[in-house]
């Protein structure tokens, strides 16, 4: 019961941030297409909702497309579960692919909060060769 409970949850998770990129897809186009500048923010007043929440989604689906998105959706915890949207928006602040795919890869083998992922990314900045987490629990010279 457990693991059909845990695989429920893996899957809203992932059609949770499937739906995220789809309407960060048409916020994307809304901002940067024929409209008005201002759609956006017209927009999220009329839902009640944060016209900067939207801005960020739209950044983090513009950042991170299609094929790279199905290759971090399929990267899971040891639950099954898929990173979390703001682990995606997090990475989505990354200039290159093969940099956000690496430390995606990272967060799930180790168990990453987003906190962790944002201090590490602080610390290395966007350019980065990325270090293993020892596999003691013990901490690295720089502190993760």
């Amino acid at each position: 019961m457990a693991n059909r409970i845990a695989s429920l949850l893996g899957d809203a998770r992932r059609a949770h941030i499937q739906a995220r990129f789809a309407a960060g897809d048409a916020l994307h186009s809304i901002r940067y297409g024929a409209m008005a500048p201002d759609t956006v923010r017209q927009l999220a007043k009329r839902l009640d909702l944060d016209g900067s929440g939207l801005l960020r989604i739209a950044r983090t689906a513009a950042a991170i497309r299609p094929a790279e998105r199905d290759e971090l959706l399929e990267l899971t915890d040891a639950r099954g579960w898929p990173l979390t949207w703001s682990h995606f928006e997090l990475l989505g602040s990354l200039q290159k692919s093969e940099t956000r795919i690496r430390l995606a890869r990272m967060v799930v083998k180790d168990g990453l909060s987003v906190e962790h992922l944002r201090r590490f990314i602080r610390q290395r900045g966007n350019d980065f060769q990325i270090d293993p987490l020892p596999m003691d629990g013990s901490r690295r010279e720089d502190g993760f």
